[in-house]
């Protein structure tokens, strides 16, 4: 192989790495500022007790949607948790781990029917909004 080939080789990784270093440092800034704006936007419409925005001319509105749950195990309770999921015949949910994201789904299900959820089982619900 030539030095020439090499270089263009070195050169080719290189500036591909910058390009993907400052995307990434592009990104980390942009998803700061949605939610920042995000939280901005959710503390107007509480402050106003509203659960929309207007519409606005070239931008549409935004919407205070039902909140989405996000729920988990620590390591502590994944036993405890495991339990009561595997007594209650959902051991879909179980493996070595709980999957959270089927886990929120089978939470947000459970507490919309008025079911109770174990204290093993945390949740947080995360307020969502949408342009339309």
């Amino acid at each position: 192989m030539n030095a020439t080939h090499e270089r263009e080789l070195v050169q080719e990784f290189v500036e591909a790495k910058n390009s993907v270093d400052l995307i990434n440092a592009q990104l980390k800034t942009a998803k700061t500022a949605l939610e920042n704006a995000n939280r901005a936007i959710l503390e107007h419409l509480e402050n106003n007790d509203m659960t929309a925005t207007g519409t606005h001319e070239g931008l549409g509105r935004v919407q205070s949607n039902k909140p989405r749950l996000y729920a988990s195990v620590t390591k502590e309770n994944f036993d405890e948790a495991k339990k009561f999921l595997l007594e209650i015949g959902r051991d879909d949910l179980v493996t070595e781990n709980i999957n959270s994201q089927s886990l929120s789904s089978f939470i947000s299900k459970r507490i919309e029917e008025g079911e109770p959820v174990p204290e093993s089982i945390g949740y947080y619900l995360k307020p969502q909004l949408k342009v339309y």
